[in-house]
């Protein structure tokens, strides 16, 4: 199965150096074999349209975001998982009140809350800070991005809403990596 490990980089970023050189991500890839693929973003659609590029690239995708920081721990269970649609909690919101990234939906309504600590799943994603995409989820999001071109703020609600509507939920893996705004 081909990997293909994407770190895509905010346009306000400039030394892509740094951050190739970014100890934990380059720690957690080559414990694993893989070389990240570091790309600016120039616009607030250069994500999509990236991820569209990537998704139909490869069978099995990592997305690990310029302001993640996942320990070595983090990468290689998530690609060895063999659930389709997998990802690392961090923590979000403002820095005064930081949520979890993922959610759940309450049964029976479609009123979403952050999940706890150590639970197994969610249902929907607020960012793509660290996640694998494979199978079912990889060819669900390939659908999404050929029928629209979201902005980067509105990608991860629909690539949520895409796999839910594939009845796909995403496998967590904890503990919670970091992310640079709160570190």
């Amino acid at each position: 199965m081909s990997t293909l490990a994407l770190v895509p980089v905010h346009w306000g970023i400039r030394d892509r150096d740094i951050l190739a050189a970014d100890q934990s991500r380059r720690l957690g890839l080559a414990m694993v074999g893989l070389d990240p693929h570091i790309e600016p973003l120039y616009d607030d659609y250069d994500y999509a349209r990236t991820l569209f590029t990537y998704a139909h690239s490869c069978d099995q995708l990592l997305i690990v975001e310029h302001d993640i920081r996942p320990g070595p721990w983090t990468i290689g269970p998530m690609l060895s998982c063999r659930h389709e649609a997998c990802s690392t909690p961090y923590d979000c919101g403002t820095l005064e009140q930081p949520v979890i990234s993922a959610l759940r939906y309450l049964p029976g309504t479609r009123e979403a809350v952050r999940v706890e600590e150590g639970e197994e799943w969610a249902e929907a994603m607020s960012g793509l800070g660290c996640v694998k995409y494979a199978g079912r989820a990889l060819a669900a999001i390939r659908t999404y991005l050929s029928a629209t071109l979201p902005s980067w703020n509105r990608l991860d609600g629909g690539i949520s809403n895409a796999l839910r509507s594939a009845g796909i939920a995403h496998h967590l893996h904890w503990p919670k990596v970091e992310h640079r705004r709160y570190t």
